[in-house]
């Protein structure tokens, strides 16, 4: 395949997914990962956009260190999971989402609405790096300007 085919179907594989894994560093246990099921869009920029609690561990986490991860399988329920594509996205998270990208995100969970009335905040994930699997002996590393074009 070619890199400009992998770099879409990266995007393609991004920008379908309705959820993934977000990894913080936990604050409580320090030095040790955590993971957390997240669901998620992308806003204008292709930023990842994600809604969390205050209370939520993995809302503490970002608060001392906002290097996250966002883990994409393409399909989840994969009798040979090892198989199928997938990227970890790496970045760092902030609170400046866009009104776009608040707009996406209620577009695509709109129950998650309701969830403005407690603690939750939008978080954005500004990429770093991306380790893209398309499948065996298909490993690539992407910069985010290649999620872009």
């Amino acid at each position: 395949m070619s890199s400009t085919a992998l770099k879409r179907h990266a995007t393609a594989l991004l920008s379908g997914a309705r959820y993934g894994v977000l990894g913080t560093r936990s604050a409580e246990e320090e030095g040790f990962p955590y993971g957390s099921v997240a669901p998620f869009c992308l806003d204008e920029a292709g930023c990842p956009v994600i809604l969390i609690s205050e209370l939520a561990q993995h809302s503490r986490n970002i608060a001392a260190d906002p290097r996250v991860s966002l883990t994409v399988l393409e399909d989840w329920a994969a009798e040979k999971v090892q198989e199928v594509s997938r990227l970890c996205l790496l970045g760092r998270a902030d609170r400046e989402v866009t009104q776009g990208g608040r707009g996406r995100y209620l577009e695509r969970f709109p129950e998650a609405g309701e969830f403005l009335q407690l603690d939750f905040v939008f978080h954005r994930i500004v990429p770093h790096r991306v380790h893209f699997i398309e499948g065996f002996g298909r490993v690539r590393w992407l910069e985010p300007e290649d999620l872009r074009s």
